[in-house]
């Protein structure tokens, strides 16, 4: 069976993130899972896997009519659009009347503008919830993630710390705050600061309001008259996951500054620099939304680091080595990856009803226990 041009997209920038040859070969053999795309300005950066996303595509209800972005009505039916999905078009979008429906409807509650935002592609709410609502942390980060095409032509560095201070400023208690402000910081060179700002992110909890905007997005949807399903299976596509790529680039970041520091002969702040990359892995493996992709993010980030240790050093107070922890990431690795295969069989066994339940399941306990209940449920 050829393999659509989306999932060959999807394959290439997992690769690209993620650097791990074996996940190739398992989407190849396994179903297409839904893009959450990561944006940083407005473009594209990486696609994340969220979710099994051709099943649920194929099991979408009855057709019914929309608006497409060119105003134009556009009967969408199940197998149409199926087809679109595979040939790498984004998920439709809802009109800009029922956005604003949408919008009025709920108050124009900082939520609610950013949810109509999300599914009708329309900035000016965006905007409306940045002027309306400029201390809210959710608006100030999906600011942050949207810098360029908010102010097209502006500096884009220039443009993104301008967003990326409000969202510091709105969400103070937030450690996904000052990891990104490291990275930024790390990417213009100023290393002393970047670590200013780890330190400060060292004992807060973390949170990248992805739960927040697929429920707020289901709601859009689910107004503009889709389905239950088609509803929650749209807003997973359609997720922005722009943290985990610049995660990553941190762990990268301080990997390198480890280098850097040991070749000067300041083995002290080398070591420390790994310690923090590992301490960034770890916590990227606990907290935010607990997709498949984000722990192979996490294990990759503590993968690069293990190995610019001796084999054989102590690594933390678990007292394991170097290689010892190696080994105990290789295995959890290949458990997600088994995880992942299993959920492109397991969907196909999924009624419409169930796949709703599928992913009301997967924002409340992660992706993984949503993989394994759905594999209970298949089995009954």
């Amino acid at each position: 069976m050829s393999i659509p041009l989306s999932v060959m997209k999807r394959i290439l920038v997992l690769i690209a993130l993620l650097a791990v040859l074996p996940i190739v070969l398992l989407i190849k053999r396994s179903s297409p899972h839904p893009a959450a795309t990561s944006e940083v300005g407005g473009k594209p950066d990486v696609e994340i896997s969220t979710a099994s996303t051709l099943t649920v595509a194929q099991r979408l209800a009855l057709p019914r009519t929309t608006r497409g972005e060119s105003g134009t009505s556009d009967v969408l039916t199940a197998t149409n659009l199926l087809t679109r999905v595979l040939n790498g078009e984004d998920p439709p979008r809802i009109s800009k009347e029922q956005a604003e429906a949408f919008a009025a409807a709920n108050g124009r509650r900082p939520e609610a503008l950013l949810a109509a935002w999300r599914a009708s592609g329309d900035l000016s709410f965006l905007r409306e919830a940045m002027e309306k609502h400029p201390q809210d942390a959710n608006v100030a980060y999906m600011a942050w993630c949207q810098a360029a095409a908010l102010k097209p032509g502006e500096n884009f560095e220039t443009a993104r710390r301008e967003q990326l201070e409000k969202f510091k400023a709105a969400a103070p208690d937030n450690a996904l705050a000052n990891y990104l402000s490291a990275r930024d910081l790390f990417r213009s060179g100023d290393t002393t600061q970047a670590m200013e700002e780890l330190a400060a992110g060292a004992d807060k909890p973390w949170r990248d309001y992805t739960l927040d905007a697929i429920q707020n997005t289901e709601e859009a949807y689910r107004s503009a008259g889709f389905s239950e399903a088609e509803a929650k299976a749209i807003a997973s596509m359609g997720a922005l996951l722009p943290h985990l790529s610049e995660l990553r680039a941190t762990g990268k970041s301080l990997n390198e500054l480890a280098a850097t520091r040991r070749e000067a002969g300041d083995t002290a702040s080398a070591d420390a620099a790994l310690q923090w990359a590992i301490q960034l892995g770890q916590r990227t493996g606990q907290e935010g939304t607990m997709t498949l992709v984000q722990q192979l993010v996490a294990v990759a980030i503590e993968r690069d680091t293990l190995k610019k240790f001796d084999p054989n050093a102590l690594v933390d107070a678990s007292g394991l080595t170097a290689q010892q922890r190696l080994a105990e990431l290789e295995q959890r690795r290949d458990a997600i990856k088994g995880v992942a295969k299993d959920s492109g069989e397991i969907m196909q066994r999924l009624s419409e009803a169930e796949l709703a339940l599928y992913f009301d399941r997967l924002k409340m306990f992660g992706e993984e226990s949503a993989v394994q209940w759905a594999k209970r449920r298949s089995s009954n």
